[in-house]
């Protein structure tokens, strides 16, 4: 059979495939020193991310945060120590008044013109016995709704430690509790407290633990 002659166009399109796949078979610059093909477009930079900010930062670029999270944003004070649970907040910062709706309606927390907290008062039911160390300034019946009521009240050091029972063979005990430190109570407050246990209002209202001893006859 006579040899075929292949057109020339025809030539020209196999050269031209025959290229085409030599070099999709080849990556541009994977041979020693080879230069990138320009048929592999543009070498793009991508800058790295920025390091996230830490949290001390943040909290220190806002002066909220280290408030917030100190759990002491109320003006620094700090509570005293070994208090029962119903009058830890006693020494401490003043709670926001938004907290007044989440207490009982006995309860009722005491502030000093600094936002410190100088007393509470509280639920019968919140009532702890005071250190055995306390003093006992007074424990006697009082009038009352049935019997055995009585008002009792204690002096452990600078703190004024006060019960009063007003009915206390209901089915359900009532009376009031409180506990205030004597040399931060206003004297406002103070007068609300003699009133509420029986000193006359025309006495001045003991403010010093030695005042109250001498008032008491202790």
């Amino acid at each position: 059979m006579p040899p075929q002659t292949i057109p020339a166009p025809t030539l020209l399109c196999l050269a031209l495939l025959a290229a085409g796949c030599s070099t999709a078979a080849t990556p541009p610059g994977s041979g020693a020193g080879s230069p990138a093909s320009p048929a592999s477009g543009p070498i793009v930079e991508v800058a790295p991310p920025a390091p996230a900010a830490s949290a001390t930062a943040a909290a220190s670029a806002d002066p909220r945060a280290t408030a917030e999270t100190s759990g002491d944003a109320g003006g620094g004070h700090s509570a005293r120590p070994g208090l029962p649970a119903a009058f830890a907040l006693i020494g401490g910062s003043c709670p926001p008044p938004a907290d007044a709706g989440r207490r009982s309606q006995a309860e009722r927390v005491l502030c000093t013109d600094a936002g410190r907290v100088a007393g509470k008062y509280a639920d019968i039911y919140a009532w702890t016995q005071p250190p055995p160390s306390a003093l006992v300034l007074e424990s006697k019946e009082i009038p009352g709704r049935g019997p055995r009521n009585r008002r009792e009240i204690f002096l452990d050091g600078d703190l004024l430690w006060v019960r009063v029972d007003t009915c206390a063979m209901c089915r359900r005990m009532l009376g009031w509790c409180f506990v205030g430190e004597l040399g931060a109570l206003t004297h406002d407050q103070l007068v609300e407290l003699q009133g509420k246990i029986g000193i006359p209002p025309a006495t001045p209202p003991p403010r010093t633990a030695e005042q109250w001893r001498q008032y008491y006859g202790r």
